[in-house]
């Protein structure tokens, strides 16, 4: 038997167990410890014993086998390595060579396509048609503190608690699906972290506007708040009780108003 200095084990089958029966105790004993030593070194034990003999022949006769079958899967995947590695080593040599023209384009004709509307990158769709007349077009984004937020995991379920137990004016927020987590995801790096999510709910709790003190008895929602329109102008202040407006800019208690037996405010 060939010795393969990295093999550190050889095969027992449970076909030998009805052999070994046949054999007193001591003679197994002898039998592994002359399996051991020939799995090793590769020397053949000899045996007073003809019971011994006998299953250490058949024993050895598939050591034998495992052994070869085991040196020629080594072999194989010794030369499948190597394959690997020459080609690697070609592709290296090639990319090399052609290095210098890997920046530029195979077709130089196309053009990634600009975005019209530079300033508004929200990719949400979200759409406000909420019943408050607001007709207020300022959307300009809520500049928030820059730091570390756009690396940091989004705390889902934090979000969700904080609004729940400061916002215990509006209806609860129960779910957390796709929809609400993309919204999440996109304030929270945008608007710089937790922080802005402590104003916003604490602000929307404090506005009698949002929570439906108005002409239409409208109040907000959560889904409504993470949107990021809305989440801007609440944050700027402008459903705050203590200015005394409308997001509009007009007293909502007014009644001068060209369109006030309409119950309109500009």
């Amino acid at each position: 038997m060939d010795i393969l200095d990295n093999k550190k084990s050889f095969l027992m089958y449970l076909d030998y167990k009805e052999h070994l029966k046949l054999l007193e105790p001591e003679e197994i004993g002898q039998l592994m410890m002359a399996l051991f030593e020939y799995a090793e070194t590769g020397v053949e034990p000899k045996f007073s014993s003809s019971g011994c003999r006998i299953a250490f022949s058949f024993i050895r006769a598939q050591m034998d086998r495992d052994a070869a079958k085991y040196a020629k899967r080594c072999a194989k995947n010794k030369k499948n390595i190597e394959d690997r590695w020459g080609k690697n080593k070609n592709k290296e040599t090639a990319q090399e060579d052609i290095s210098q023209y890997e920046t530029i384009p195979s077709d130089t004709n196309v053009y990634q396509p600009v975005p019209s509307d530079t300033k508004n990158t929200d990719t949400d769709n979200d759409n406000d048609t909420d019943n408050d007349n607001d007709t207020d077009n300022d959307t300009t984004p809520y500049n928030p503190p820059k730091g570390k937020a756009a690396s940091e995991a989004v705390p889902y379920a934090k979000i969700i608690g904080l609004y729940n137990s400061t916002c215990i004016s509006y209806p609860k927020v129960k779910f957390v699906e796709s929809t609400r987590k993309k919204a999440i995801r996109a304030r929270f790096k945008a608007f710089g972290g937790m922080p802005a999510f402590e104003r916003l709910f604490a602000k929307a709790e404090a506005s009698s506007f949002l929570k439906g003190n108005n002409k239409n008895n409208w109040s907000a929602d959560f889904d409504w708040l993470i949107k990021a329109a809305n989440m801007s102008k609440v944050l700027e202040g402008k459903y705050d009780d203590d200015k005394g407006v409308t997001p509009n800019g007009r007293d909502p208690t007014d009644p001068v108003s060209p369109y006030g037996q309409l119950g309109v405010y500009l």
